[in-house]
């Protein structure tokens, strides 16, 4: 399972943006619930906030680039 971290980066390239130009508008948590990752704070200027659709679209793009 792709983590959320290499979920958003992927969205964000699709998206014509990168990590390390907008990883301080960006912040991710787990609580420690058992309810995992989420994005708590999401300030990208002229892109909405993923929905967990559009994250859970990126699960085997993830899972390649996080095996190589």
């Amino acid at each position: 399972m792709a983590s959320l971290y290499t979920k958003v980066k992927l969205f964000l390239k699709a998206n014509s943006k990168t990590w390390e130009a907008e990883q301080d508008k960006i912040h991710l948590q787990n609580d420690s619930d058992s309810n995992g990752d989420y994005i708590k704070v999401w300030t990208v200027s002229g892109l909405d906030k993923p929905t967990a659709e559009q994250i859970a679209s990126y699960e085997t793009a993830g899972n390649a680039a996080e095996a190589n």
